[in-house]
């Protein structure tokens, strides 16, 4: 037999010695459990983050997004701009309800729809798209003048008579 091949027998029986021997170790003891413990359960103390009276003073706050805004809701949103080959903008659809138009009732679109609406065109408010630009869009509805960023509730700029809007959305520097 030579060295290389006594080197390697001798290698493969070592670890065969070691596979058995570890197989018939035998395995550490459970730990017991600890004598007059029903389960596991949360200690009172940890359940309750705030106070009742903390917890009815954050009632009061009102939150963004909870729609206890204005009152005004906005049926539709920029969602994105296609520049090729004509300008389109896409306008999600956020209002379900049917609208009186003419003494006949008109379906709007299923609420989660997407449109494809080039200049214009109307919107599901019935104001009118009247320029696609790189990343705005500019409405126009009864004199006023409002231009929308792309994923934005609030215009960003409004001109001409829109007294009754609310006041365009301000971009806070951090």
């Amino acid at each position: 037999m030579t060295p290389s091949r006594r080197a390697y027998l001798v290698a493969a029986l070592t670890a065969v010695a070691g596979l058995a021997a570890g197989a018939a170790w035998p395995p550490p003891p459970i730990p017991k459990s600890q004598e007059g413990t029903d389960g596991w359960a949360l200690p009172e103390h940890g359940l309750q983050r705030l106070s009742p009276k903390a917890m009815d003073e954050a009632g009061s706050i009102r939150w963004l997004g909870d729609g206890s805004g204005d009152g005004q809701v906005q049926e539709w949103r920029l969602v994105g701009i296609l520049q090729a080959p004509q300008p389109v903008a896409l306008v999600m659809v956020a209002a379900t309800q049917p609208s009186a138009q003419g003494g006949r009732q008109k379906q709007k679109p299923a609420r989660g729809q997407s449109l494809r609406l080039e200049p214009g065109a109307a919107l599901p408010d019935g104001s009118l798209l009247a320029a696609i630009e790189r990343d705005t869009i500019t409405v126009e509805r009864d004199g006023c003048r409002r231009t929308y960023k792309l994923y934005r509730p609030q215009p960003v700029s409004t001109s001409g008579a829109c007294a009754d809007t609310p006041a365009p959305e301000q971009r806070k520097s951090q």
